[in-house]
């Protein structure tokens, strides 16, 4: 029997930055341009094989909503990856990816963090400068990318390379691995909250 490794991810940051858009990119692929907002949280699990190693990505999408905030905090215990989302045309969602990082408590943590800085599409109209974005990934030990789930613009290597620096972190890559390899998406369950 092969052994599948299990990683829980989460996507943060406010409302209508994109969260539930990149969440669908990567469960199933599709777009939805007035998708309705998350109530709680959505659910939905990945498998990938990087090289030789499987694993299996258990990814919450939470709701950016004041109201669920406590409900984020409890989604978020046992994430190894957290990806912090903000929209490139908005502003107050890029200052709000700090007090998310602080709220939830993160600055001591183990977790592998990403900020994907969405909406890449619309760049024209892009209100946070790039090197003050790169420079809070960099402050909290994040990757940073651009992303668009409209035109399906680096989330997926992004995904990648949140997990390869998971292996490898725990020493789970293969000897000999090298690159990435991914399967395509498998099982869709999707589950929300409240």
């Amino acid at each position: 029997m092969v052994e599948i490794n299990k990683v829980k991810a989460i996507l943060i940051g406010d409302a209508n930055v994109g969260k539930s858009n990149i969440f669908s990119r990567i469960a199933s692929n599709r777009f939805e341009e007035c998708s309705p907002p998350t109530l709680g949280a959505a659910f939905h699990i990945v498998y990938m094989t990087i090289n030789s190693t499987k694993i299996s990505i258990e990814l919450w999408d939470t709701a950016g909503q004041e109201r669920y905030y406590s409900l984020t905090e409890s989604y978020s215990r046992g994430a190894k990856i957290v990806i912090f989302v903000y929209d490139i045309t908005n502003r107050q969602s890029f200052d709000a990816l700090k007090e998310w990082y602080c709220r939830l408590n993160y600055s001591n943590s183990k977790q592998i963090f990403a900020v994907f800085a969405n909406k890449e599409d619309l760049v024209e109209n892009e209100e946070v400068p790039l090197q003050e974005a790169q420079k809070f990934a960099q402050d909290i030990k994040a990757i940073f990318r651009k992303t668009s789930a409209k035109e399906n613009i680096g989330i997926r290597e992004g995904l990648e390379e949140l997990i390869s620096l998971y292996l490898n972190s725990n020493g789970l890559h293969k000897k000999g691995d090298s690159g990435i390899k991914v399967n395509t998406y498998k099982k869709n369950s999707k589950k929300n909250c409240c």
